[in-house]
C-alpha cells in the first residue's frame, strides 16, 4: 500500500486532467459511504442478535473491520487529493449531511442502502481499474489500479455479506428495489454536482469547461466502453439476484 500514497495531481486516463476529475468525483465520497456501512451494519446486527446466525454475525464483524481499514486508506488518499487542490472536505461535508438524514429511517431502509452502497463500491473497485478509458499506463496508473483491485477482493465479499444479512432478516425485496432506483437516480445527480464542484475548484476557462462536459458525456454514454454500459449491466445483475434469491 505504501506506493499508492505518492501519486501526482493528474493520474488517470488518456486525457489525464479531465479523466482524473472523473475519478476524483467517484473516489472522494467512499469513506463517507464506508462509515455509514460500518455504523449501520454493526447497529442492526447488535439489535437483532437473536434473529441472526452465528455465521452471519461473525461475517458482519469481519466486514466492519475490513471497511474500517479501507476507510483509513481512502481518507489518506483524500488528504493527498485535497493537497493537490481538489475540494474534498466540501464534497464530503455535503454527503455527510445526506446520510445524517437517514438517522430517523427504519432499519430495513438503512440496510437496503447498505446493500446498494456495497454494490456501488464493489462496482467502482472492479470496473474502474480495468477501463482503458479511465486509466493510462505508468507508475501512477499501476499504484491506483492495484489499490482499487486489492479492495475489490474484499468488496465482493462485503456485498455478499450485506445480501445475506438482508435475507436473513427477511426484509422484503421491494424495499431494496425501491432504494436501488432512488439511490441510483440520486447518486447520478450527486455525481454531476460533485464534478461541477471539482471543475470550479480548478479555475478552468470557458473553453476548457465546455470541452470537459463534452468529454464527460462521451466517457459516460458513447461507445462500447462507456461508463453507462457497465453501470446498466451491473444493475441488471443486481435486480436478477434480488428476484432469484430464495
Amino acid at each position: 500500500m505504501k506506493n499508492i500514497f505518492n501519486f501526482k495531481r493528474y493520474w488517470a486516463g488518456k486525457d489525464s486532467k479531465f479523466d482524473t476529475f472523473l475519478m476524483v468525483a467517484a473516489i472522494a465520497p467512499v469513506p463517507i459511504f464506508e462509515h455509514f456501512i460500518t455504523r449501520t451494519a454493526a447497529s442492526i446486527t447488535n439489535s437483532n442478535k437473536e434473529k441472526l446466525s452465528t455465521k452471519i454475525r461473525n461475517e458482519v464483524i469481519r466486514l466492519v473491520s475490513e471497511e474500517l481499514d479501507h476507510s483509513h486508506d481512502h481518507r489518506t488518499i483524500n488528504k493527498i487529493m485535497s493537497e493537490h487542490g481538489y475540494p474534498i472536505d466540501c464534497i464530503n461535508h455535503n454527503i455527510e449531511e445526506y446520510f445524517l438524514s437517514f438517522d430517523d429511517k427504519k432499519c430495513q431502509e438503512k440496510l437496503a442502502l447498505v446493500v446498494i452502497m456495497e454494490f456501488k463500491i464493489r462496482q467502482l473497485s472492479e470496473d474502474a481499474p480495468l477501463s482503458p478509458l479511465l486509466f493510462n499506463e505508468g507508475v501512477h496508473f499501476n499504484t491506483v489500479k492495484s489499490f482499487l483491485l486489492e479492495h475489490a477482493k474484499d468488496e465482493l465479499g462485503h456485498y455478499n455479506v450485506s445480501i445475506d444479512l438482508y435475507k436473513e432478516l427477511n426484509i422484503p425485496r421491494r424495499i431494496l428495489l425501491k432504494y436501488l432506483l432512488k439511490f441510483s437516480i440520486g447518486s447520478f445527480i450527486g455525481y454531476i454536482r460533485i464534478l461541477n464542484r471539482v471543475l470550479h475548484s480548478q479555475n478552468l476557462g470557458f473553453k476548457d469547461t465546455i470541452y470537459f462536459w463534452l468529454h464527460t458525456t462521451k466517457r459516460m454514454f458513447w461507445g462500447k466502453q462507456a461508463i453507462a454500459s457497465s453501470v446498466i449491466k451491473s444493475h441488471i445483475d443486481l435486480i436478477r439476484t434480488v428476484f432469484l434469491w430464495k
